[in-house]
């Protein structure tokens, strides 16, 4: 359940004390529903590995590579307009 909210959550940080880049209201909206596809797709990668390696080992990746994914959507889509 930790995949619904960590990769929100480094967005979110991101955002808001990173200071890198000033999102608009429209960023906010959209980023989030973007790197939010990604969260399926996890889930069917976790049923698709099955037992092969171990739960706490495939967790730790899916929600690694989602949270590398927000880190991704957020560097990538430019400011847009509001």
């Amino acid at each position: 359940m930790l995949v619904f909210v960590i990769p929100f959550a480094v967005w979110f940080a991101l955002c808001c004390f990173a200071g890198v880049r000033s999102k608009t209201l429209s960023n906010g909206a959209i980023e989030p529903v973007v790197f939010g596809f990604d969260v399926p797709v996890a889930a069917f990668v976790r049923v698709a590995i099955g037992t092969r390696i171990s739960d706490r080992a495939c967790v730790t990746g899916l929600i690694g590579a989602v949270s590398a994914v927000s880190v991704v959507v957020y560097f990538c889509v430019p400011d847009l307009p509001e």
